[in-house]
């Protein structure tokens, strides 16, 4: 299988017996690698493997294969947008002070 299709698997969550789960399947991945195996052969072993504690460790694997890049804003950007924004809301309670009839909210 293509290892881009493959679902993503989630960072490890560390219980008290990770450590010796990691330690089997580490041990179950050294006697199965060789120096002659495919790249392909060692990343399906490695996925497997990590799989494998994943399941052991009650953690979910998602079935999705894509990626979710959320385009995160930059700080500077949105420092810029809530200052708009604040200034717009200062002009807004302006103008309706100086209107004919402002509310009574307005002009506390």
């Amino acid at each position: 299988m293509d290892p881009m299709m493959k679902p993503r698997l989630p960072k490890i969550i560390y219980i008290n017996k990770t450590k010796s789960i990691l330690g089997e399947i580490n041990k179950i991945l050294d006697s199965k690698i060789t120096t002659d195996i495919p790249i392909e052969n060692l990343h399906s072993l490695i996925y497997s493997g990590a799989a494998a504690v994943l399941t052991v460790n009650k953690q979910n694997i998602s079935t999705d294969t894509q990626v979710k890049n959320v385009p995160a804003t930059p700080g500077w950007q949105r420092r810029i947008t809530n200052k708009i924004d604040s200034i717009r809301r200062d002009i807004g309670i302006l103008t309706q002070n100086q209107s004919l009839n402002p509310s009574s909210s307005v002009t506390k």
